[in-house]
């Protein structure tokens, strides 16, 4: 079996990747009226779950938290609903969660 990255094969560079919660990204943006400019950073927690104990050290001058979670693969979707207490299914055993 190939692995796929993309629908390309992938390369021993990208198999051997590990990501780690410390990989950032950050860009600038100006709003137009005002002028202001705001740091706009996105970090990756790479699938780490524990990232609830990491939240106050990693990000602790922040204006907006948003958290982006694959409920698709049950592991991870058991995982969430075990840390935030809750579920919510439809007929069609789709998840809605609400804050």
């Amino acid at each position: 079996m190939i692995p796929l990255i993309d629908g390309k094969p992938a390369t021993q560079d990208e198999l051997d990747y590990v990501p780690t919660i410390f990989e950032n990204s950050n860009c600038f943006v100006t709003n137009k009226e005002s002028g202001k400019t705001y740091k706009l950073s996105l970090h990756d927690t790479a699938g780490q779950v524990d990232f609830k104990d990491l939240r106050t050290p990693v990000y602790m001058v922040i204006s907006i938290w948003l958290s982006l979670i694959i409920l698709l693969i049950p592991v991870f979707r058991w995982q969430i609903f075990k840390m935030f207490g809750f579920q919510k299914l439809n007929k069609q055993n789709q998840m809605f969660l609400s804050f």
